[in-house]
């Protein structure tokens, strides 16, 4: 496939996509927030074309004393099967735990520890260049989460993300083997919800 069909095929998935959600749901900001994230991406091979994903995050919070690191905020827990279809194609399926913890912990009216469980699954798509790759990720979860308010109701929700990035060597003329990189990106989120009342996933 040449790279004119692959910048034409993400472009009508993110076309689709936003046209899906705009027709059910008004768009919402979300507030800005000072968090440090550290986190750890494994791939473990298991066969030429499969690898298991293992990928963990640990994220603070930024408080009015400390920012970026004053309290908990998330630990997060990714994992999925890997299939390598091509140098220029790949796919993963899997599940993700995340604990989300309450940015008020002395509040009784509060949960301090809320699971939020995902399933999701990731198109790869590689461009490669003469001294650089372009990646397009395409990325779909499907959510079932709740706030840290006692008693308060699970809702589904479907979220699109796309990124699109680029490895460039900076001590190499070719990607590999081993050079330092440089790597620049942009991402674009689309998100629908609907209230979901789940008992069983109540603790």
């Amino acid at each position: 496939m040449s790279h004119l069909r692959y910048i034409m095929w993400v472009a009508w998935s993110l076309i689709m996509i936003s046209e899906a959600v705009s027709q059910n749901n008004q768009a919402v900001f979300e507030p800005i927030e000072t968090n440090l994230w550290l986190g750890s991406y494994n791939k473990f091979r298991l066969s030429d074309r499969f690898f298991w994903r293992a990928e963990f995050h640990y994220r603070r919070g930024g408080t009015e004393n400390l920012p970026f690191a004053g309290q908990m905020a998330q630990i997060y827990n990714r994992h999925a099967l890997n299939y390598v279809h091509s140098p220029r194609f790949n796919a993963s399926l899997g599940f993700v735990l995340r604990l989300d913890f309450a940015s008020e912990p002395e509040n009784s009216n509060l949960e301090y520890v809320v699971p939020e469980p995902r399933i999701w699954h990731e198109y790869m798509f590689i461009m490669p260049f003469e001294r650089f790759q372009l990646f397009h990720r395409i990325r779909v979860e499907h959510r079932w989460s709740r706030s840290n308010a006692l008693e308060s109701d699970w809702i589904y929700r479907d979220r699109w993300r796309y990124k699109i990035y680029a490895n460039v060597p900076l001590n190499s003329k070719s990607s590999f083997p081993g050079p330092y990189f440089s790597i620049q990106m942009w991402k674009s989120y689309c998100k629908a919800a609907k209230q979901w009342v789940a008992v069983f996933l109540k603790i």
